[in-house]
């Protein structure tokens, strides 16, 4: 089964273990965070990730997830990879955290890209006039709008 290092801003990925936890019903095996704060050493950083990839790894491989491409969370993750061992992604957020966590079942690389090519489904415009998957009735003058508030 694939664990899973969150290195982001602070306190990104601390909110985000909390919310799966709520998900899930209480927290997820083998999925931490280093949320990293403004003017912490890369090197710190690094060596801690090391730490946590070394405990965390049962043979199925570490997926580090960063939040920002490009900044020092990143940056930091980018220098982790280990092809086959330590995948990283950069964008992590709610629904591709709770998809990773429901496929890590999956080989490393094959749950890598898995996500990456089904990101954009957790990215949904929501029409104020017309909601998917719903009936939609208007209500045709302000006294109707106000009964149906109340």
């Amino acid at each position: 089964m694939v664990s899973f290092l969150l290195i982001t801003h602070a306190p990104v990925g601390a909110a985000l273990l909390e919310a799966v936890a709520h998900v899930f019903g209480g927290a997820v095996p083998r999925c931490e965070a280093i949320d990293v704060i403004a003017d912490e050493s890369l090197a710190d950083i690094q060596a801690r990730a090391c730490v946590r990839i070394d405990a965390m790894d049962d043979g199925d491989g570490v997926l580090v997830l960063s939040d920002l491409y490009g900044a020092s969370p990143c940056n930091c993750a980018s220098r982790l990879s280990q092809p086959g061992r330590v995948e990283v992604i950069s964008g992590v957020s709610l629904p591709l955290l709770i998809r990773a966590i429901n496929y890590r079942t999956q080989s490393l690389p094959q749950l890598a890209e898995q996500l990456i090519s089904s990101a954009a489904q957790g990215v949904v415009r929501i029409a104020s006039h017309a909601p998917q998957n719903q009936m939609f009735r208007p209500i045709p003058d302000a006294q109707a709008r106000h009964q149906h508030q109340q």
